[in-house]
């Protein structure tokens, strides 16, 4: 297996069972990925290096590359590839997958963290920073809450609100990933119980997706909400910390 020695970090445990359903969530904080530019860019695909020439800021551009580089170095402890050599194929409405292996993924990124979640089920994932000029702007809400939430959301305390937007944000996104959809679906269209993590409706799938689907929402880190999707209940989750460290600069395999 090819081991990335300068993250210097492993695959954590399966469980023993090899029938049971686990989902590995390893967060990065990009600040700590060393500014090595031309080095990462050299780790992308050329859909990613297109992409990445594409951002008209620096910053932004830099912080892209770093979270492909980033994804590409956790799936090769996974599929025992060098992370340059990591192909990506995508269904029919767009979700990625790896081509020559089943293990799902999905990876997210605000502010300054990003994610990748890897599931031997189907796994979707989302974080967003909680953004105040967001929290007071009713029509979002309007855009993406169901008439059940809107309400929740009208009642809630207001040092609440902010918080509770995005917590219903997340759970949507991360479903809508997992799924393979995106926001090709409406999400108006489903409605959670915020309390349970479970649906109050959801948009039509097959099989029926309040049987199947299971959804986690981790305390990651103050000011931001994340959420975890997967279509088997009862899968142990990880989250693996090693890459969020504020104390010292990681190198990426580059």
């Amino acid at each position: 297996m090819y081991q990335s020695e300068a993250l210097r970090l492993s695959m954590p445990g399966m469980p023993s069972n090899p029938d049971a359903a686990w989902i590995h969530v390893w967060p990065m904080y990009l600040e700590n990925v060393e500014d090595l530019e031309v080095d990462l860019l050299d780790v992308l695909g050329l859909p990613e290096q297109d992409a990445a020439n594409r951002f008209r800021f620096s910053e932004h551009r830099l912080n892209y590359i770093k979270r492909r580089a980033f994804y590409r170095n956790i799936l090769s402890l996974y599929t025992g590839e060098n992370p340059r050599t990591i192909s990506f194929s995508r269904t029919a409405k767009g979700k990625p997958f790896l081509p020559s292996n089943r293990l799902d993924f999905s990876t997210s990124s605000s502010g300054q963290y990003a994610l990748i979640a890897v599931s031997n089920f189907s796994v979707g994932i989302d974080i967003e920073r909680h953004r105040e000029s967001l929290c007071g702007d009713r029509s979002l809400g309007d855009q993406f809450l169901s008439h059940p939430e809107i309400r929740r959301l009208e009642t809630a305390p207001e040092s609440a609100k902010c918080k509770l937007l995005f917590d219903y944000w997340t759970l949507k996104e991360a479903y809508l990933k997992g799924i393979g959809t995106g926001l090709l679906v409406d999400p108006r269209k489903i409605a959670f119980d915020i309390d349970t993590k479970t649906f109050l409706k959801a948009a039509a799938a097959k099989p029926r997706p309040e049987r199947n689907w299971n959804f986690r929402q981790p305390e990651l880190v103050t000011n931001y909400s994340m959420a975890v999707a997967t279509n088997r209940k009862g899968a142990e989750l990880e989250i693996v910390t090693a890459a969020m460290s504020t104390d010292s600069k990681i190198r990426l395999i580059s």
